[in-house]
């Protein structure tokens, strides 16, 4: 059968030949591609092509001069180096030959779209392959070579590949489909993804605040993609329920408005304070629009064919008009109290006064303090207050946080501005943490950029509802109307804004979490809004993740309402308290305090390296930071193991990777294995263990020297079963992004280093690597040598010389004029080039590094003096630029020597008869007093490489050992004694 099928493959591989590199020119007639069996047929669409770049830069430098030509229009991008581009002069398919010989494309193909339903269809260089289950991984690589595809990633499902440039992706595909070894192989399209989230309501389009994807909106303006708190990925979890009410407290709301009928509102006799009795009616009068457009942006009704949608389209607003040129301080304290007594759990307050002063109304603070401690039977009301539109950072005002915002009580949530491009609002106010007024922003959202009088051409552009007719915010005060069609037009406006209209989508993300789980205090409310929200802008957050310009970040609703329940997480350091992203940016994220190894399942909580040749034990604990206890199915612990290196990716080589090695191809990473975690009490932490048997260290000598017996650990929550997997972040290639920014994903990379007191030389090693391996695009990185700033480390330059040998990289990087910090270039005592360390912290600039090049640098301790006891920490870190993609830490102990484990209570005595030596590839032990011994031979690291008997004399091969120092134990149980040595294997 397999003979079968690879025959097959060599004779598709034949007639692909003829049609990797074959015109496009008559690619119109007879197109389809795989479905599995299925042929899904497929057209061109005239004059449109996909283009796809070596990296982002070049394609905006290239896509910029194809347009300066006029020949080409930039239609769509599809990602930062791939975009789809209209030909305009395109003659018998001419342009597509011209854009094939430009150097920096990867690949050009025409854009297809299914012949029945007009979908596009946009190919790249790339297919994925399933093989066949019978088709076993010695003969895939062949496959794929007689198809002239390279492998770019070997993932769990299936494999991602790619056609020579100028080939057609399309036909090498289906070649392969045909060769009959695919289960599937198909072209990765880019295909337009229907969010069925996405409500129908008619202005939705406009609300970019709710879903930014770079559309035109007001003015002719368009924004970021993604600047928005996604709303409709959050309403694919809960939409809010009936049960949750939101007082608006504001200058009322319209009875039986078209997006929020009386069903959906509470009316209240006495809600309507704006008067100095109390009425009855909180609807709005004249042009007084602005509580109808707060509410909707809160709850408006979702799906119902005109309007807008609000955050929390199945939630209740409990109107409540308080504003008038000039209400008492009695009734705006007394609307507070009367929202908390009605059993309104939210209270949304756009709304304040021209003071910075914090106890500018004593009865107010006093209304608050109340509502945040009494309401909800003692869960407190949530309540959310505007910042104020005092800034004009055009011209150099930061502005302030306005009363009752500024309110001096725990809890309660100060709302911000952000803009359609990410960036603080104009007028949005910065925070002053050192002010004794509380000028604090705690979160922003998105409203409106600036006010036309501090930025030419901006105006309005938040989408809500406003009162029917021709009062209200539509038309304007010129009797312009936005919009000027559609269902009951005159009911929306799409001119409201400030931070008036970011406050109501706080309240609203209250509402949804206030939905999933009713227990939620204010304070974990405030806490689950915060700690997810996106840091955006390019400001600077501090190790609190919090920013002056934004706060703590602005509002992600579908972050925020996975958060509502249970949170597991593992600590990436010793003081990370699982928020996301990770923002302590000084320490190494590889150095899990929540993995460790133990060699004999002994429940210890001390880190062993593993040992080869036995079970090892993995330990991991997960921990809840959540708000309830998980549940004890759903969420799955995965735990990965790959060859320890500087640089790691993801999903290579961690699910399964090999490597040739002198010849032989061997593992460098894969699954250990999956467990159920059980159910984790809020605030609890449970630990599991898994089995695990490393591999054997001398069979990556060869190629990874005294770096042989490194292995790390990648520890992955799953709590949903599909992509991404309950992420807060989508992973990528970029394991150092995935772990620091998702609190459920850890890496652990420490080597112990054990010096003995007779120890002059210690050598260990990392691994680096290429872009390519790593999804990156860099020639050249950096290498960072520091000793973290943990407490009790010191610094193991005061006891011990240090050398890092650059190995294979440093012919390349000295013709490069190598440049060194915190150290210098010189020669060891056999002549090598390398960097003696002189610092604490340093940096090895420059140095080059093909794509697929994985290369050993060692570093090199030599003791001046021996410490046991003491804490010497040292890390490697391989950076791209400024960025850390991954690296190793050293813990170099200071060890007295000690018996075997097996003789723990055995006399150790030296014995002058003892003889240990390397004489050529051999390993020799002499010892002649006609006894019987058990020999062991480890490393440094303590990893057991040969273990024998002998009478006399061993001789041991070590042509595979890394260079390094060995320490050799003998022991007789009869006499119980033991003996040790140790040696040099160079």
């Amino acid at each position: 059968m397999k003979n079968s099928i690879l025959l097959s493959t060599l004779m598709a591989a034949l007639c692909l030949a003829a049609i990797v590199f074959s015109s496009f020119g008559h690619f119109q007639n007879g197109l389809f591609y795989y479905a599995f069996t299925e042929k899904i047929s497929l057209e061109t669409v005239t004059g449109q092509y996909v283009l796809r770049y070596i990296n982002a830069d070049k394609a905006k430098e290239k896509i910029a001069l194809l347009e300066k030509s006029g020949a080409f229009k930039n239609k769509e991008w599809k990602d930062d180096r791939t975009v789809i581009i209209n030909a305009l002069k395109d003659k018998d398919g001419a342009a597509l030959q011209q854009l094939q010989n430009e150097s920096d494309i990867i690949s050009a193909q025409p854009l297809l779209q299914t012949a029945k339903e007009k979908l596009a269809l946009s190919a790249t260089e790339e297919i994925l392959v399933r093989f066949k289950k019978d088709i076993d991984s010695s003969n895939i690589e062949a496959i794929l070579k007689k198809f002239n595809v390279t492998i770019l990633q070997k993932g769990e499902l299936f494999y991602t590949v790619a056609v020579p440039r100028k080939a057609n992706t399309l036909q090498v595909a289906n070649a392969i489909m045909e060769s009959g070894v695919a289960e599937f192989s198909h072209p990765n399209f880019y295909r337009d993804i229907i969010m069925h989230q996405v409500p129908n309501d008619e202005y939705f389009g406009q609300q970019w605040n709710l879903h930014n994807v770079g559309q035109l909106i007001n003015d002719g303006h368009t924004g970021t993609a993604d600047a928005d708190i996604d709303a409709p990925e959050a309403w694919a979890r809960t939409k809010g329920k009936n049960t949750i009410t939101i007082a608006v407290l504001d200058e009322g709301v319209t009875s039986n408005h078209f997006d929020l009928p009386n069903t959906r509102q509470v009316r209240l006799s006495g809600s309507n304070f704006s008067t100095a009795t109390p009425g009855n009616d909180p609807s709005p009068v004249g042009n007084g629009n602005h509580g109808n457009a707060c509410a909707g942006l809160v709850a408006a009704t979702r799906d119902n064919s005109q309007g807008v949608a609000g955050v929390a389209p199945l939630c209740k607003i409990m109107p409540i008009k308080i504003l008038n040129p000039s209400a008492s301080d009695a009734n705006i304290a007394n609307a507070i109290t009367f929202a908390k007594n009605n059993g309104a759990q939210i209270l949304s307050n756009s709304w304040g006064y021209g003071t910075s002063l914090s106890n500018f109304v004593p009865a107010i603070v006093t209304a608050i303090t109340d509502a945040t401690t009494t309401g909800r039977g003692g869960l407190g009301c949530v309540v959310v207050f505007a910042a104020g539109n005092t800034a004009n950072h055009a011209s150099g005002n930061n502005g302030f946080v306005t009363f009752p915002g500024n309110v001096n009580v725990a809890g309660v949530l100060t709302v911000g501005a952000s803009d359609r491009y990410d960036a603080q609002a104009n007028y949005s106010p910065t925070s002053n943490t050192a002010s004794t007024d509380n000028q604090v922003v705690d979160i922003v959202a998105p409203s409106h950029r600036a006010y036309p009088s501090q930025i030419r051409g901006e105006d309005f552009e938040i989408w809500s509802m406003d009162i029917p007719g021709a009062t209200g915010y539509n038309p304007n005060t010129t009797g312009t109307y936005l919009p000027a069609a559609g269902t009951n037009f005159d009911a929306y406006t799409g001119r409201m804004g400030g931070t008036s209209a970011a406050c109501p989508q706080v309240a609203g993300a209250a509402a949804l979490l206030l939905s999933l789980n009713a227990n939620l205090t204010q304070q974990q409310v405030f806490n689950i809004l915060t700690e997810n929200a996106d840091k955006v802008g390019g400001y600077t957050y501090n190790a609190s993740g919090f920013s002056n310009e934004m706060g703590y970040g602005r509002l992600n609703l579908y972050r925020a309402v996975w958060k509502s329940g249970p949170d597991l997480y593992m600590k990436d350091q010793v003081t990370d308290a699982g928020l996301e992203p990770n923002p302590d940016n000084a320490s190494a994220y590889f150095v899990s305090p929540d993995i460790w190894v133990r060699n004999t399942n002994d429940g210890g909580t001390t880190h062993q390296n593993p040992e080869y040749g036995q079970t090892n034990y993995v330990y991991v604990k997960v921990r809840n930071r959540g708000v309830a206890a998980s549940l004890a199915t759903g969420s799955r612990l995965k735990l990965y193991w790959a060859k320890a290196s500087a640089s790691l990716g993801w999903t290579f080589p961690w699910t399964g990777a090999s490597y040739g090695c002198a010849g032989t191809p061997l593992n460098i990473g894969g699954a250990i294995g999956t467990k159920v975690i059980p159910a984790v009490s809020s605030g609890g932490t449970t630990t599991l263990v898994f089995s695990w048997t490393p591999p054997k260290p001398t069979d990556y000598a060869p190629c990874f020297g005294s770096d042989a017996s490194h292995f790390c650990l990648l520890a992955r929550i799953e709590t949903t079963p599909a992509v991404p997997y309950g992420m807060a972040f989508p992973e990528t290639t970029n394991l150092g992004d995935n772990v620091k920014k998702n609190n459920n994903i850890v890496w652990k990379n420490i080597s112990i280093v054990n010096a003995l007191p007779d120890a002059t030389l210690i050598r260990t090693s990392v691994l680096v690597a290429g872009g390519k391996l790593l999804g990156r695009d860099f020639s050249t990185f950096d290498l960072a040598f520091k000793m973290p700033e943990e407490k009790e480390n010191n610094n193991i330059l005061e006891v011990a010389d240090v050398e890092i040998d650059l190995g294979d990289l440093a012919k390349d990087w000295l013709g490069r004029s190598g440049k060194v910090e915190g150290g210098f270039i010189t020669e060891d005592k056999q002549g090598k080039t390398v960097v003696r360390l002189t610092s604490p912290k340093g940096t090895i600039y420059g140095i080059p590094v093909n794509p697929d090049q994985l290369a050993s640098v060692t570093l090199t301790v030599m003791p001046r003096s021996f410490n046991p006891g003491k804490l010497f920490l040292f890390d490697i870190q391989q950076m791209d630029k400024n960025t850390i993609i991954g690296g190793e830490r050293f813990d170099i102990q200071f060890t007295e020597k000690k018996a075997a484990k097996a003789t723990a209570t055995s006399a150790v005595k030296t014995n002058p008869l003892l003889k240990t030596y390397q004489s050529g590839s051999q390993l020799v032990i002499q010892l002649p007093d006609d006894k019987q011994y058990a020999v062991t031979i480890s490393n440094n690291f303590g990893q057991l490489f040969t273990a024998a008997k002998m009478i006399n004399r061993l001789s041991v091969p070590v042509a595979t050992y890394p260079k390094g120092v060995y320490f050799i134990k003998l022991i007789n149980t009869k006499e119980n004694i033991a003996y040790t040595s140790s040696v040099m294997i160079q």
